[in-house]
């Protein structure tokens, strides 16, 4: 499938003590993951998802095999979605989560973009997915 009309966000996050990293919704792109993990000197522990839509999971079984990160995403999203890959681990609302030295609140955002829509805070951020579309809107 081709990504050129898709507008996404991915985000890679690396915690400057430990060199760990934490990327969200890895869609494409994949030689941009690699060479900043590289140039930072990095390594991949976690791939955390905003909800299981293909533009937001399509480089998750390629970075799982390469490099073995812990995969979350919240219960609700994968009962609904049937969504599985390899070290899957299920979240739910108002989990923290602590990740190469980070710490993340999980919030799940329903009804929303799908049934199990998650965001996640780390400190002044907050990575929405699609519950907040910055390029575009959807109409119904």
């Amino acid at each position: 499938m081709s990504y050129q009309f898709f507008i996404n966000y991915s985000y890679l996050i690396v915690e400057p003590n430990s060199r760990n990293a934490i990327v969200i919704d890895p869609a494409w792109e994949l030689e941009k993951i690699t060479k900043l993990l590289k140039k930072n000197n990095a390594k991949l522990r976690a791939i955390l998802l905003t909800h299981s839509h293909y533009d937001h999971t399509n480089l998750v079984p390629t970075l799982s095999e390469a490099m073995q990160p812990d995969v979350f995403l919240s219960q609700k999203e994968i009962n609904a979605s049937g969504f599985r890959c390899e070290r899957l681990h299920a979240i739910n609302d108002n989990d923290s989560l602590s990740l190469g030295g980070l710490s993340f609140r999980c919030l799940l955002t329903p009804p929303g973009h799908t049934t199990g829509s998650m965001c996640f805070h780390l400190g002044n951020s907050l990575f929405t997915g699609d519950t907040l579309f910055t390029e575009a809107v959807v109409s119904a």
